[in-house]
């Protein structure tokens, strides 16, 4: 961190796409909040500025669901 602030970098992180943080299975929504809580941690401990994820997926059927669970 302190070389990235000597050379006016900021650091962002970004999350892999596939995982899905409008997850409605319970396992699967558990293991997401786990990896996104594990991304969190990290870009404190690298003074990262942000976490970029996705809004998770969503199939029409279930749109309203998945954005609730967003």
């Amino acid at each position: 961190s302190k070389l990235c602030e000597t050379k006016g970098i900021r650091l962002a992180l970004h999350t892999l796409s596939a995982v899905n943080v409008a997850e409605i299975s319970p396992f699967l929504r558990e293991a997401a909040d786990q990896y996104l809580t594990a991304y969190i941690k990290l870009a404190h401990r690298l003074a990262a500025k942000w976490v970029i994820v996705h809004g998770g997926y969503h199939f029409t059927a279930d749109f309203g669901l998945r954005k609730d669970a967003a």
